[in-house]
């Protein structure tokens, strides 16, 4: 059974066809070790477009729209990689952060304010993925939103009510992921 090697490519390594074409052709060199997960930035400047450009019908975009916007750029980048990896005859799709994170992700001790505030909203996991551009202060709000939304399209929202919880629950997923014949999906 191979290995999974998660490999990350900044903007930079992807900043044009050319570069795509040499990182799909370092993830082939790869997949002869191991099963590579690939997780790209937006293109050199992408990002930075994009603002401008929301920016040019004045300095406070409406919010939704900026976040859609700028969440573009990544999505580009993942899909042109994937498609210069099938040209090399492998097999490949890209995810949004939000078709992959919703199933792996959990947040913990929502209510615990003085937690929230130590750990920065980290233990708002799930809205700190969907929405890495929006400071943590909004998490608390954001994150019953996302919830029903979850639920009406019935996708998983995990949080649990306290931090040991979730620490107990990531402690058992850690050492069924160190079971191989127990790891779901592993086989």
């Amino acid at each position: 059974m191979m290995e999974t090697i998660v490999l990350k490519f900044g903007g930079t390594s992807v900043g044009s066809t050319d570069r795509i074409s040499a990182v799909a052709d370092l993830i082939k060199t790869v997949c002869n070790e191991a099963s590579p997960v690939v997780v790209v930035s937006a293109m050199s400047g992408e990002t930075n477009r994009l603002i401008d450009l929301a920016k040019s019908f004045g300095t406070e975009p409406n919010k939704r729209e900026f976040d859609a916007l700028v969440s573009t750029g990544e999505q580009v980048s993942a899909s042109l990689v994937s498609i210069a990896l099938n040209q090399l005859g492998l097999k490949a799709k890209s995810l949004s952060a939000a078709q992959f994170g919703m199933k792996t992700t959990s947040n913990f001790a929502k209510k615990n304010l003085p937690l929230s505030w130590f750990v920065g909203g980290l233990n708002y996991q799930i809205e700190h993925h969907l929405f890495p551009n929006i400071c943590h202060v909004h998490y608390r709000n954001i994150s019953n939103i996302v919830r029903d939304t979850a639920f009406e399209y019935n996708l998983p929202y995990h949080s649990y009510k306290t931090f040991y919880a979730a620490l107990a629950n990531h402690t058992k997923m850690l050492y069924t992921l160190g079971r191989v014949e127990d790891a779901p999906g592993i086989h």
